[in-house]
């Protein structure tokens, strides 16, 4: 643990002022990051105001690059992610999962002429099929030019007409459907000849 000095707010326990480019700290930042903290448990860990750790991380160098303490933050998380991705892309794709059960058994021994109790390792291998969920989020970060577009909203303005949306995916599709009949509040219905419709896409 970095030793630093300590300041009394005069309200709760006294918050301790870091060096955000000491060296030292910055090691313990990245481990702490390695070790799956997030940011407002790190800040706690080293006895510093969680909006003070913030803007330390966020403040930029006067090279205008980020932060040490950014890039130790990054850097510790870095394997974080990598695990996460190869679990993601393995649940995509459907994984093998192997369980070991430990099973006893009653069974007579012809040697010694008495039954004993053994002990044995049940292995079973199960085929995971591939998750749909996962594949999306996969391809969504892999191919966002492809599939993580966001639908088309058209607006469309006519007498009796109905708006609906269409994702674009490959081309844009506008859909209209006329209403040739409206329903009257009497019950009864009235046949009208619908406007032309004006479409604008936003």
């Amino acid at each position: 643990m970095i030793m630093a000095e300590t300041k009394n707010t005069g309200r709760g326990i006294p918050k301790t002022r870091l060096d955000y480019n000491d060296p030292m700290l910055l090691l313990e930042v990245e481990g702490l990051a390695r070790d799956g903290y997030d940011d407002q448990q790190i800040a706690e860990i080293l006895n510093v105001a969680p909006e003070t750790f913030s803007k330390n991380k966020n403040k930029k160098q006067a090279d205008g690059s980020k932060s040490l303490l950014s890039i130790s933050l990054t850097k510790g998380r870095r394997p974080l992610s990598v695990l996460v991705e190869n679990s993601l892309y393995k649940r995509a794709i459907g994984q093998k999962v192997v369980t070991t059960k430990v099973v006893t058994k009653r069974e007579y021994n012809d040697q010694l002429g008495r039954y004993e109790t053994n002990i044995y390792d049940e292995i079973t291998e199960t085929e995971l099929p591939g998750d749909v969920n996962a594949q999306i989020q996969w391809l969504k970060c892999h191919k966002p030019d492809i599939y993580n577009v966001q639908p088309i909203k058209v607006d469309v303005t006519s007498a009796g007409n109905e708006l609906k949306e269409t994702p674009r995916i490959g081309r844009i599709e506008h859909v209209v459907i006329a209403a040739d009949q409206v329903k009257t509040s009497s019950g009864e219905d009235d046949f009208i000849q619908p406007a032309p419709a004006r479409t604008r896409v936003a």
